[in-house]
């Protein structure tokens, strides 16, 4: 019979059978200034502070305040295709760090 400690292990390995390997490298994000790695990666995990995620959290008085600059509701998915940007991207550019994800991490760094 195996310890408790030894046991729980196991038990805790068994219920978690997926294949994720580490990752050893250095994320492509790494050279930006911490501004715009700050927001690519809030962008990239969706906890920005949009304006309706302050109106969620009461931060906004009213509900012209979750209006972007743009006239358009500004939640999470909208921060990705503004019209003020003059580009948009999509989760997968976040994740890979294109340029266009950096355009629209570097329009939004001073913002969210």
């Amino acid at each position: 019979m195996k310890p408790p400690e030894e046991r729980k292990e196991e038990l805790w390995r068994e219920s978690c059978s997926f294949d994720i390997s580490g990752r050893e490298e250095i994320s492509p994000s790494f050279r930006l200034p911490y501004s715009t790695w700050k927001t690519l990666n809030r962008l990239r995990v969706g906890v920005s502070r949009c304006k309706k995620t302050l109106a969620k959290w009461g931060y906004t008085q009213s509900q012209e305040d979750i209006l972007c600059d743009c006239g358009e509701g500004q939640d999470e998915a909208h921060l990705l295709v503004c019209a003020n940007i003059g580009t948009t991207c999509t989760r997968d550019d976040l994740n890979a760090c294109t340029p266009a994800a950096i355009k629209v991490a570097e329009f939004w760094r001073n913002v969210i």
